[in-house]
């Protein structure tokens, strides 16, 4: 089975990222066609959608939403990587995040982008750590008091990566 994710990324890739992962990135974008020379001995490869996560627009609205950006920085060459894409998840975006973590040029718990399911009210947040990427969800508990005419909110934060 599976939810339907939206994921929305942006992060920098380091300045010596191998020429193969960038063309990798590229083809699960669909900005590249060429089937790669090469596959990563990862668990993600092994995933039955991994292969189009990055460029898929699966949005069961209709509404149109692959959106990727490829942009190298004119100072020092890096990537940015820019991505909206809406696909069903089974497992994919947490294997992409492992597989791409070495990669990522980011500061300490520093934010990423989110994940949307749609059978959460909440997105997951996304932020890189120096211990591996956290997936950090947000659950909300609303309770109104009519007497006293107002409403509280419980906001309380888990870090979904521990149980994944």
């Amino acid at each position: 089975m599976g939810d339907f994710a939206e994921l929305n990324v942006r992060f920098k890739l380091k300045i010596d990222t191998p020429e193969e992962i960038i063309n990798l990135l590229e083809y699960m974008a669909m900005l590249r066609t060429k089937d790669p020379i090469e596959i990563p001995d990862h668990p993600l490869f092994e995933a039955q959608r991994w292969d189009f996560m990055l460029g898929t627009h699966s949005d069961p609205t209709g509404a149109p939403v692959k959106f990727s950006i490829f942009e190298k920085d004119r100072s020092d060459g890096s990537l940015f990587i820019c991505v909206r894409s809406v696909y069903k998840d089974r497992g994919e975006a947490a294997l992409f995040f492992d597989w791409l973590y070495p990669f990522i040029d980011a500061l300490w718990l520093e934010f990423l982008g989110y994940i949307k399911y749609d059978t959460n009210e909440h997105p997951q947040l996304i932020y890189y750590t120096d211990d591996g990427m956290r997936f950090i969800s947000i659950k909300r508990d609303e309770t109104e008091n009519i007497t006293k005419r107002e409403i509280t909110f419980d906001w309380g934060i888990t870090d979904v990566t521990s149980q994944t």
